[in-house]
C-alpha cells in the first residue's frame, strides 16, 4: 500500500483537472514531504535500535521507547510544527485520525490477513487502563475547544509513568533467547550513525513543509485544516504501524502487530498531544466542527473494539472486513458531509 494510493482522494481525475497550478505544487510538495517524514521515521527506528543494542540497552526497553515513540514520530514532529505555525487544531486531529486508522485500518488489515483466529495476548491491567482511560482524557480534555498546558504536563507525566511501571514489571524477566539473538556484536557502524544523523535531519525539515502544504491547500481548496490531518495526515503518519504489523503479521506474530497499535495510540495521545502545547502553552481549537467531536466518539468505539477483541483472544477476517469498511466510510464521510 504506498501513500500515493492512500491520498486517493486528493488525486483524482475531476479534481485535478480543476485545480490551479498553485494547488497542484502544494499538493506534490504534501505528497513527497509525507513520504519523506515516513521513510526518515522508517530510518531513524531501524538506526537508533542497533545503536541502543549495541550499547546495551535491553530489547524490551528499546522496543517501548525507541519502536514505540519511533512509530509515533510522523505524528509529534508533524504536530510541533503545526503548532509553531499556528495551526493548532492539526495535532488533535492528527492523534484522532491516526488512532482510528490504526485500529480500523491497521487491525482491519492484520484480521484479514492473518491466518490464525485463536489469539495469545498477554497485555497487563496497566496497559489496557492506559489505552482506554487515555482516549477518554483526550476527549474531557478537548470538549471546551482549549487544550491547556497543564493538561499537556498531566499527559507527560501519565506517559512517564506508563513506562516506569512497564520496566518495572519487566525487569525481574530474564532476557529470551530471541531477546539474545537481536543483540549484535561489534562496534557500531558508521553507516548506522550517518542513517541516524540523517534521519534527524529529514524529519524535521519534511515535517516543516508538510505542515506549510497542508495550510497552503486548505486555503487554496477550502478544505478545513482539521480534515486533512484527520484523513490524509493520520493515513500518511500510520503507515509505520502498518508496516510494522504487517511484518510482524509475515513472521506469524498476529500478537505483535497487536501491540504494536496499543502501544502507539498510547505514545500518540500521551506525547503528541502532551509535548506540542509547550511550544503554544494552549492549543484552540473549533469545536463548532462537529468533525473533531465525532472523530473523538469514533476513535472510542475503535478503542472499545479494539478492547473486546483483545479480551474475546479472538480475530476473524469478518471483523477485519468490517473494520476496514467503518474506515472507509469514516474518509469518505469527511469529504461527503
Amino acid at each position: 500500500m504506498s501513500i500515493l494510493s492512500a491520498l486517493s482522494l486528493f488525486t483524482h481525475p475531476l479534481l485535478l483537472a480543476s485545480l490551479s497550478s498553485n494547488a497542484l505544487f502544494w499538493l506534490a510538495i504534501f505528497v513527497v514531504t509525507l513520504m519523506a517524514l515516513v521513510k526518515a521515521s522508517d530510518w531513524f527506528i531501524d538506526s537508533a535500535e542497533e545503536v541502543g543494542l549495541r550499547m546495551g540497552i535491553s530489547p524490551f526497553l528499546i522496543g517501548i521507547t525507541i519502536i514505540g515513540l519511533g512509530t509515533s514520530l510522523p505524528e509529534l514532529v508533524s504536530s510541533i510544527f503545526a503548532v509553531l505555525s499556528n495551526a493548532t487544531e492539526i495535532p488533535v486531529s492528527n492523534v484522532i485520525g491516526s488512532n482510528i486508522a490504526n485500529v480500523f485500518l491497521v487491525m482491519g488489515a492484520v484480521a484479514v490477513a492473518a491466518r490464525v483466529k485463536q489469539l495469545k495476548l498477554d497485555f497487563s491491567f496497566v496497559d489496557q487502563l492506559t489505552f482506554i482511560a487515555s482516549a477518554l482524557f483526550l476527549g474531557v480534555t478537548i470538549y471546551d475547544g482549549i487544550f491547556q498546558w497543564y493538561e499537556g504536563l498531566c499527559c507527560i507525566l501519565a506517559l512517564v509513568a506508563y513506562l516506569w511501571v512497564t520496566v518495572k514489571q519487566d525487569a525481574a524477566k530474564p532476557n529470551s533467547e530471541e531477546d539474545n539473538e537481536k543483540i549484535p556484536e561489534g562496534a557500531i557502524k558508521p553507516l548506522t550513525i550517518a542513517t541516524l544523523v540523517a534521519s534527524l535531519i529529514l524529519i524535521p525539515l519534511s515535517a516543516r513543509y508538510n505542515i506549510t502544504s497542508i495550510i497552503a491547500l486548505s486555503e487554496l481548496l477550502n478544505i478545513g485544516k482539521e480534515v486533512i490531518a484527520l484523513s490524509a495526515v493520520a493515513l500518511g503518519t500510520s503507515l509505520p504501524e502498518l508496516f510494522v504489523s504487517i511484518t510482524a503479521l509475515r513472521k506469524g506474530n498476529a500478537e505483535m502487530a497487536l501491540g504494536n497499535i496499543l502501544g502507539s495510540n498510547i505514545f500518540n495521545i500521551l506525547a503528541v498531544m502532551g509535548i506540542p502545547v509547550f511550544f503554544s502553552e494552549t492549543l484552540s481549537l473549533d469545536t463548532s466542527d462537529s468533525s473533531i467531536i465525532s472523530s473523538w466518539l469514533l476513535m472510542l468505539v475503535a478503542t472499545a473494539a479494539y478492547y473486546f477483541i483483545v479480551r474475546s483472544q479472538k480475530m476473524t477476517r469478518v471483523q477485519g472486513i468490517l473494520l476496514l469498511a467503518i474506515y472507509i466510510t469514516f474518509v469518505v464521510s469527511l469529504y461527503v458531509l
